[in-house]
């Protein structure tokens, strides 16, 4: 789904869990998009600040990428909650659209693993036909 990120604007999507780590494919055709991937306690530091109107603070990224088309970035694991962290390269008039996503199987297991673990089905046992029944 495109997200429009305004001029000056900051967004964050998350906290998720990355014990494994995190992948993030992000598509940006229309400009430039700084997409990070932080721990949650950072993260919020960051977003007061901005809510503030003070400087931001640099924080301590697992991963850091300036997206200027269809690419994928990968942190590595983290014992914290993260978040994904987006704003726009150079300050302009003009809003970028962006989209990303985290691979749903990446996702489900991060999270503990699929909702329903199903056994696979035993394997069919080759039966013989039965002997024809004798006339009385």
């Amino acid at each position: 789904m495109p997200v429009e990120l305004q001029p000056g604007g900051l967004m964050l999507f998350g906290p998720y869990p990355a014990p494994d780590g995190m992948t993030v494919r992000v598509g940006a055709p229309t400009g430039a998009v700084q997409m990070q991937v932080m721990c949650q306690a950072e993260a919020e530091a960051l977003a007061r600040a901005y809510i503030a109107g003070a400087a931001i603070p640099a924080g301590h990224p697992l991963v850091s990428k300036v997206f200027t088309k269809d690419a994928t970035m990968r942190a590595k694991g983290a014992s914290c909650p993260v978040v994904v962290i987006a704003q726009l390269v150079a300050p302009g008039l003009i809003p970028v659209s962006f989209n990303w996503q985290r691979p749903q199987g990446e996702a489900a297991y991060a999270a503990g693993g699929p909702l329903i673990h199903c056994e696979k089905p035993a394997a069919a046992k080759a039966t013989e036909p039965a002997a024809p029944a004798k006339a009385p």
